[in-house]
């Protein structure tokens, strides 16, 4: 009877594991959803070939790093540290990381475009023998390379912390360099989950984005830890001197987000602090 109860519960290994993993698709095509514009603009671009499909396609691609950031967040807090609702976490952190994570969307854009069109310049130039195009398609992957390590900090460091648009690239660049195994296996990571996609005829796609920021996290966050205990204590030293001075605690523009337990049965009203990004 022990047995067979043990095996029926719903606390015990196999129905937790599938419960994240049913957790891990529907987050992903909720992340999905969000390219649904996208791929109606192509579609519509295919049909017509008007050029202002195009247009409305790249513009529809503002989501993509807000919803990176809201992945991110949503897979560490809801799925790993088991607080609160996948879904529900993933459009509170898309909707707070909106304006900057917009921004961020734009940039990739205009880099990945430059990048394209440096490739193409390469690529031609290797194709004529020429030995330029040797050098300059390897300047285009080291360029490739940290840009997509600075995206690859970036998401989770805004998902983490409150910073300006450019503090956060500044400081994911700076990880990017300092934590360079990590940058690589990340990037390994992500070139894998596309090929996988891309050979699958994008199966992988429905599952594969989620499954890697999982993946991922067990990396990031031994990075991340670091910098969060740092400044979670130098919150608190200010917030104690500040009250020692009688003075209400200054809040500072790169300081932990606070982050609250929330309560199922009272509609989240319980503000007991809840550091699940400390475990």
């Amino acid at each position: 009877m022990g047995m067979m109860g043990n095996i029926f519960n719903p606390d015990n290994a196999f129905f937790t594991f599938m419960g994240k993993a049913f957790d891990i698709v529907v987050l992903n095509l909720v992340w999905l959803l969000l390219y649904v514009p996208f791929g109606g603009f192509l579609y519509l671009l295919s049909v017509t070939g008007s050029v202002v499909f195009i247009a409305c396609a790249v513009v529809s691609l503002v989501v993509f790093v807000p919803s990176m950031i809201a992945l991110y967040y949503a897979v560490v807090k809801s799925i790993r540290r088991s607080r609160s609702y996948p879904v529900k976490e993933f459009f509170r952190s898309f909707k707070d990381n909106f304006r900057q994570g917009a921004v961020g969307s734009v940039v990739v854009i205009i880099i990945t475009a430059l990048l394209y069109m440096d490739f193409q310049y390469a690529w031609a130039l290797v194709k004529e023998q020429d030995s330029k195009g040797v050098v300059s398609l390897g300047v285009f992957f080291v360029i490739a390379f940290f840009a997509t390590g600075v995206l690859i900090y970036f998401c989770p460091v805004l998902s983490r912390f409150n910073m300006t648009f450019f503090n956060a690239v500044k400081f994911s660049l700076g990880l990017s360099a300092k934590h360079f195994w990590c940058t690589l296996l990340s990037f390994i990571l992500w070139v894998g989950i596309v090929l996988l996609i891309y050979l699958t005829a994008g199966y992988v796609l429905f599952f594969g984005v989620a499954l890697a920021t999982l993946l991922g996290s067990f990396m990031m966050e031994k990075v991340l830890k670091k910098y969060v205990l740092e400044t979670v204590e130098r919150q608190k030293q200010a917030e104690n001197e500040a009250l020692a001075n009688g003075e209400e605690p200054d809040e500072g523009k790169e300081e932990k987000k606070p982050e609250y337990t929330e309560s199922f049965e009272d509609g989240g009203k319980d503000t007991k602090k809840d550091e699940w990004y400390l475990e």
